[in-house]
Parts: structure tokens; sequence; C-alpha cells
């Protein structure tokens, strides 16, 4: 507790991570740090294409269906974008972070690899994590591609046949209503969300993490290297696990995470 809070990134989230590697050294295992930049929310990158899905649907309601499929396309690219790690937009702001790695090799020819994972940086309290608005946060989350795939094929139709524009109004103005919803939690993560302790998250699995490694170096496996990788940035959108990749993606392609 006295690390926390850890927000992403932080000087207590690079703290923690300088603290386990000098515990893990002292029961044997070989460690080394990642620095990488890492945005300071997930926040920003997603404000565009859900202000683009917002625009789209109310350009549709309003008659101009050319602008509207043009409007949620480019909301739709986005948006998969973003959820696959694709940036097209630089994140803002951006500072930077830690990963620790710590490695404990086998006794005996290594025939796989574990990796043992948590992340270091703690979450901010907002209203999407709230028990009464979370469950409809991440929904919201799972329904936007489909809410942007439904604005294409509908302004694309109203182009084609014009008599299906009244129709296809009130669906459209349903879904502006439920991007500004989106957006409204979103901003309000961004600019009044406050850094919590993180006991739950992600605390308890660094704890679990770390005292497995020290029961593991006590008595190393056989056959199995086991890697512990404790990320910083995961909050802000799996940044410390994704460098992690791109850096060991030959290392670990076959690993058991």
């Amino acid at each position: 507790t006295a690390l926390s809070p850890r927000p992403t990134p932080s000087a207590g989230e690079k703290a923690l991570a300088d603290a386990l590697a000098a515990r893990l050294r002292k029961q044997g295992m070989v460690c080394y740090l990642q620095d990488f930049p890492s945005a300071t929310s997930f926040v920003g990158p997603l404000l565009v294409p859900f202000v683009l899905g917002c625009g789209a649907s109310l350009l549709l309601a309003q008659g101009r269906p050319g602008w509207a499929l043009l409007a949620s396309l480019v909301a739709l690219l986005l948006y998969r974008a973003e959820v696959k790690g694709i940036h097209f937009f630089p994140p803002f702001p951006r500072s930077p972070s830690r990963n620790l790695v710590a490695r404990l090799p086998p006794t005996a020819t290594r025939q796989r690899d574990v990796v043992l994972m948590a992340h270091l940086d703690t979450a901010r309290s907002a209203w999407l994590t709230s028990r009464l608005l979370g469950p409809g946060f991440r929904l919201s989350a799972l329904v936007t591609s489909r809410a942007h795939q439904f604005l294409c094929l509908a302004s694309l139709a109203s182009l084609l046949f014009s008599f299906l524009l009244p129709f296809l109004s009130w669906p459209a103005l349903a879904i502006s209503a439920w991007h500004g919803w989106v957006l409204l939690l979103l901003g309000q993560l961004f600019f009044f969300g406050h850094p919590v302790p993180g006991a739950s998250d992600n605390g308890s699995g660094v704890v679990t993490v770390l005292a497995a490694a020290e029961e593991l170096a006590r008595a190393p496996l056989g056959q199995t290297r086991v890697t512990v990788l404790l990320t910083g940035s995961e909050e802000s959108g799996l940044w410390g696990v994704r460098h992690f990749l791109e850096k060991e993606e030959m290392e670990y392609c076959e690993a058991l995470f």
C-alpha cells in the first residue's frame, strides 16, 4: 500500500517494478526492466470514432445519408482498428512506463515456457466502474461496432432507396443517444476519474504472481522455463503487454500465458 495508488503511467508504477525486481533477484531470478512510451488513458483514441458515430447517426436522422455513410464508415474503421491495437492517431498525452520481466530457467533441457502475468498499474474510479453503470458500459463496447455497421447499411439503403429514410431516422436517433451516453461516461472518466489503491485490480494479481515465483525459485521445474511478466500501462490499453510481445515475439511465440 505504500506504493498505491499507481495510475498509468506514474512514478509509483515504475517504483513498484524496481522494488519487485530487487526482491526477485534475491530469489536468484534473472530480471530486467523494459521502458516504453505509453498513453495515459484509453479514452483519447476512442473519442474520435465515438464522436464520428454520433455525428453519423445525427446526419442520417436529418436526411443526409451521403455524409452519414462517410462518417459511419470512418467511425467503424477507426473503432475496429483501435480495438485491435492499431492507432491511427498518436495517443495523447504520452508518458514513460515500465515492464518487469524475470526468468527462472529449468533444471534440465527446456521443453516449454510458462508466463505468469499481472499488471502493476491501478485504475481510476469513475461512473463506468460503478456496479450500476459498469455492466452497461461493457455492453456498449461490445455492440458499438454493430451500431456502426447498422449506420453504414442504413445510410447506403437510404441513398439507394430514399423512401426508407423516414423509417431509419428513429433508429439513427436512438444510436445517437447511445453514443452520447458512452461519450459522457468516457469524458467523466478522463476529466474527473481519480486513482484508487487497486487491491483487486491488480494488486492481488501481482501478489499471487510474486508468491508463485518465489515458490518456484525454491523448487525450479525440470523442463519448464517460468517467466514473470508484470506489465505497466494495462489500464490505458494493454500497452505493457503489447510492448513485451513486440520485443519478445519469437522468444515466446509458443508460450503459455
